[in-house]
């Protein structure tokens, strides 16, 4: 559903991404791990279409996207951020109305309702954002991401800021995203059983991929990690 090819990323003499190539298939979880600075959000961003490769070729659904498919990817694209994005003087509700709005959804009530069902955020509906925690707010921002039924799901370090509360929630929410036509990619740094809802990961390290395939447990893809992390890429 979605690939890259030879993708590289420069800032200046500093080269971040060194001819990744990324493959996400439909139906699937994969996760994005790496040490701080390895260039995982980097990746994330040019995948997102918000930052643009050095060099190297992105494809969805098997064509290059070039400016003819840049509308069509964006609008089947889902990218949750380190912010949020959530207005925090307006309540989940006229936060979804509003995204809603944005992303030309006619008579959203009834899918707004649901989606905040499924994120646990019924009761909340009418209470300001920005007196939710960290974790209501991760989940009103799923909630957002979903509005538009995106086929292409990036997290960005979903996790980050959460209590083991907030990541036992949000995880059973992200299982929930798994879909067959659907591919989500979640970055992170963390190794807990939360990485467990997905089926494949692919490890970057100073800028190159590192590893790819699949895991059967947690306790293998720490093996996995550390091997693959401890002298560099290969």
């Amino acid at each position: 559903m979605l690939e890259c090819k030879g993708v590289e990323k420069s800032f200046g003499r500093k080269k971040v991404l060194r001819g990744v190539d990324l493959s996400l298939r439909p139906g699937s979880v994969t996760l994005l791990l790496g040490p701080n600075g390895a260039g995982k959000t980097t990746l994330c961003r040019i995948l997102a279409l918000i930052s643009k490769q050095t060099s190297g070729r992105l494809f969805f659904k098997g064509s290059e996207i070039t400016s003819e498919l840049r509308t069509e990817y964006k609008k089947a694209l889902g990218y949750l951020s380190h912010q949020t994005l959530i207005y925090n003087y307006l309540t989940a509700y006229e936060n979804l109305m509003f995204f809603a709005g944005l992303y030309g959804i006619g008579k959203p009530e009834d899918k707004i309702g649901n989606l905040l069902a499924d994120v646990k955020l019924s009761e909340s509906r009418d209470e300001i954002a920005g007196t939710f925690s960290r974790g209501m707010q991760q989940r009103l921002s799923i909630a957002r991401l979903l509005l538009s039924d995106p086929k292409v799901l990036l997290l960005d370090e979903p996790f980050t800021g959460l209590d083991p509360d907030g990541i036992k929630g949000l995880t059973a929410q992200l299982e929930g995203l798994k879909s067959p036509e659907r591919t989500v990619l979640m970055v992170t740094h963390e190794l807990d059983d939360s990485v467990e809802i997905a089926e494949a990961v692919v490890i970057i390290n100073r800028g190159a991929i590192v590893h790819s395939g699949r895991f059967g447990s947690l306790k293998e893809l720490k093996e996995i990690y550390f091997e693959s992390t401890s002298e560099g890429p290969r």
